[in-house]
């Protein structure tokens, strides 16, 4: 239907390369790369932090263009798109996703939100002319809500990463580029970075894996790294985007990146010009022995179940663990 708007998805447990991955999804002929747009209302409109073409969001011409039929001037309804986004898709609300008729409820008394995301997603198709918008917003609820909307069509990419990189990469200091000088992203400790990996990671693959690789693909940051161009060519080709044209890639893992319009993300959206993708795995020495003990305990079966925790080491330490009990 020509009514349908084709969204890419990219879920996932923050820090496991969504942005990257946006960027370079969006330097390709046919898909525009619009970063968390989730965070558009309260970060892009009342705080008018930089789109990732460097410009204040609310000055930003394709925004404006987009934002103008949407909501135009009207303070009141941007709040409440805000306020709906903040406080009622949050983590707490990841049951009720999966709870029978819990989900019915959620997507009932979110309409007006609903219709309003669904009038800006087209706005986004219309004034990009683009097949398929690359959305990084990462959160199980958000997505959800995004796949009840009729018009949408969804795609899901469900990026994980080793549960103890996750960790590390929250503990580091990370200066936010569109806030001033003096302002980090906001950080978590090994524990609640742990919890949310394990929360978000097993909510995804509910609600999307069932769809099957037509719609869904599971994408390792470790695997994404060792062949950045090939797992891109085959995301692609599950929304239908021809590869041979317009590549990015200068090699098999070098990229040329040229400024997009992503509303919010990690600060690497700002990276332009050649960028070498390569593992990012100072977390192996870096990261001390006891976090990466604690992480590893309360992540067992979904780290085996990624890939990150050999069986046999598996038995081996919860035999160690019982037999120090």
């Amino acid at each position: 239907m020509s009514d349908q708007i084709k969204v890419l998805y990219i879920a996932g447990w923050g820090r496991s390369g969504t942005t990257i991955l946006d960027n370079i999804l969006g330097q390709y002929s046919g898909l525009l790369s619009t970063g968390e747009i989730r965070y558009i209302w309260q970060r892009g409109l009342l705080e008018n932090r930089l789109c990732g073409c460097g410009t204040p969001l609310r000055e930003c011409t394709f925004w404006r263009n987009v934002l103008d039929p949407v909501v135009g001037n009207d303070q009141a309804k941007i709040e409440y798109m805000a306020y709906w986004t903040e406080n009622g898709l949050r983590s707490r609300h990841i049951p009720m996703l999966v709870l029978p008729g819990a989900g019915n409820r959620l997507i009932s008394r979110m309409d007006t939100y609903r219709y309003t995301l669904a009038s800006l997603y087209q706005e986004v198709k219309k004034r990009s002319e683009s097949q398929v918008i690359v959305d990084s917003s990462k959160f199980p609820t958000y997505g959800y809500i995004l796949d009840s909307i009729p018009n949408i069509d969804l795609y899901v990419v469900h990026m994980v990463r080793d549960p103890r990189a996750v960790a590390y990469s929250w503990i580091r200091k990370k200066e936010m580029k569109d806030r001033g000088s003096n302002k980090y992203m906001r950080g978590h400790s090994p524990i609640e970075s742990t919890f949310f990996w394990l929360l978000w990671n097993s909510t995804i693959e509910a609600l999307w894996k069932k769809n099957g690789p037509e719609k869904y693909i599971l994408l390792r940051y470790e695997d994404f790294v060792q062949d950045p161009k090939g797992t891109t060519e085959h995301i692609l080709d599950m929304v239908g985007v021809s590869t041979q044209e317009n590549t990015p890639f200068v090699d098999q893992n070098t990229v040329k990146l040229s400024p997009t319009h992503t509303v919010s993300g990690n600060p690497s959206r700002f990276s332009t010009g050649e960028v070498e993708i390569k593992p990012d795995d100072e977390w192996t020495e870096k990261l001390d022995a006891r976090s990466k003990l604690l992480i590893t305990s309360l992540a067992m079966p979904m780290m085996h179940h990624y890939g990150y925790l050999n069986l046999i080491i598996l038995v081996i330490m919860l035999v160690l663990m019982y037999a120090s009990a």
